[in-house]
C-alpha cells in the first residue's frame, strides 16, 4: 500500500504585525507530512486587507477564518493545495 502525502500551502493574513507596523502582511506556510514550515520572506506588504488580499495566488481559494487562541494580530488564513 502506497501512502499518499498531502501537502499544502497556507497564506496567512497579518494586521499590523511588529516587524511591519501599520501594515497588512501575508505570510506562506508550507504543510506536509504533519510539519508545517515556515517561508522566511513576506509574501505580501499592503495598506489595506483589500489590496492584500488582492495578492494572493489563484490557488488559494479557501479561507479560514482566525481562532479565538490565533496571535491576535492574525486576520484569517487561504489554504492552496
Amino acid at each position: 500500500m502506497t501512502t499518499v502525502r498531502r501537502q499544502f500551502v497556507i497564506y496567512t493574513v497579518y494586521d499590523n504585525p511588529l516587524d511591519y507596523p501599520g501594515q497588512w502582511v501575508i505570510r506562506r506556510f508550507f504543510v506536509s507530512a504533519g510539519q508545517v514550515l515556515a517561508d522566511f520572506n513576506i509574501w505580501s506588504r499592503s495598506g489595506s486587507l483589500e489590496a492584500a488580499r488582492a495578492t494572493l495566488p489563484p490557488h488559494a481559494q479557501f479561507l479560514r477564518e482566525r481562532y479565538d487562541d490565533d496571535d491576535p494580530k492574525i486576520v484569517e488564513a487561504w489554504i492552496s493545495d
